[in-house]
Parts: structure tokens; C-alpha cells; sequence
């Protein structure tokens, strides 16, 4: 692997996957798995703040996958959170479920984008460990943008009445 071009068993793995059909992920082989089981045993104390936490979820299937949001907050706190990523992804999945009714099976896959986009927003942002240093000042500031992420879900009645299918568990 290097800047431009990625390669290699786990890649292969991760294309098969998708071919098998399902939600538009991006799902882990079993060997990245524990691979990443095995790095988290070094130091199993701090699951919660390594990039794994962040990273991956764990979808209703079992599946792990790559949590792709979670760049919004690459450069939080200091840079603020990227809302203009999570608009551009609101917009495509709005745009999909309605170019899409009538198509079930590519309308699943938007459905399912809505849920996660919507549980990122909902949900994960609201368990991220904050970085605020006893600075009553900087903590409001960060609780502040962290709760802007409400206004950037999705909202579909469908979905609202469809209960979450994804959750944040450790590996």
C-alpha cells in the first residue's frame, strides 16, 4: 500500500463481500478482525480512545464495518467538525431514496446508508469522549458542535418507525 494504490489478500476479501450483495458497506474480513483483536489485547484498558472505537461498528449481522463518517472529526477539536461532508452525504442518500422507489433492491441500500448516516448522527456522536482539559470554555465549545449533528439527520417516516440496526460494540 502507499498514497495512490492499495493491494492484497484483505482488499480481494473485502470486494467478494460486497459482490455477495447487501448493505453498501465496507466490511472487514475475518483475518483483519483478529488482526485487530489481537493490537486491542496489548492494551485492552483503552479500547474506547484507540481509532478502532471510532472507526468500525458492528452492524445487526454481526458484520464489522468501516465507519467512513468518522472523518468529520478528523480534525476536532481545534479544526471543528467537517458539516459540509455530512450534508454532501445527506443529499446523496435523499436524492437515491427518491430516485429509487421504485427499484427495491437499490432503494434497500439507501435505506440502509439513511440508518447509519442517521445513527452516526444520533447516536455515535454523542458517545465520543470529549477533549476538553477542565476549561469550562473549550468543554461548552466542543458540546456545542457535537450537538449541531442533530440537524443533519434524515428525516424519512419509514425510517423513523424502523428501529436502529446498528450499535457500538467493542470487538
Amino acid at each position: 500500500m502507499d498514497k495512490d494504490i492499495v493491494f492484497g489478500d484483505a482488499l480481494l476479501k473485502a470486494v467478494n463481500l460486497e459482490k455477495r450483495g447487501g448493505p453498501p458497506r465496507i466490511a472487514l474480513d475475518s483475518s483483519a478482525i483478529e488482526f485487530i483483536k489481537r493490537h486491542l489485547e496489548f492494551n485492552p484498558d483503552f479500547i474506547e480512545f484507540s481509532s478502532y472505537y471510532k472507526a468500525l461498528f458492528r452492524d445487526a449481522d454481526g458484520a464489522i464495518f468501516l465507519n467512513y463518517l468518522s472523518e468529520v472529526f478528523h480534525a476536532f477539536p481545534d479544526g471543528g467538525i467537517f458539516f459540509d461532508i455530512l450534508e454532501g452525504h445527506k443529499r446523496s442518500i435523499t436524492r437515491g431514496l427518491t430516485d429509487y422507489k421504485a427499484d427495491p433492491g437499490i432503494r434497500a441500500k439507501f435505506e440502509w446508508a439513511a440508518k447509519y448516516h442517521n445513527f452516526f448522527c444520533r447516536e455515535f456522536a454523542n458517545n465520543i469522549p470529549l477533549h476538553y482539559s477542565g476549561d469550562p470554555e473549550f468543554k461548552a465549545y466542543e458540546v456545542a458542535e457535537v450537538s449541531k449533528l442533530s440537524n443533519y439527520t434524515i428525516d424519512i417516516e419509514e425510517l423513523a418507525a424502523t428501529p436502529s440496526f446498528i450499535s457500538l460494540q467493542t470487538l
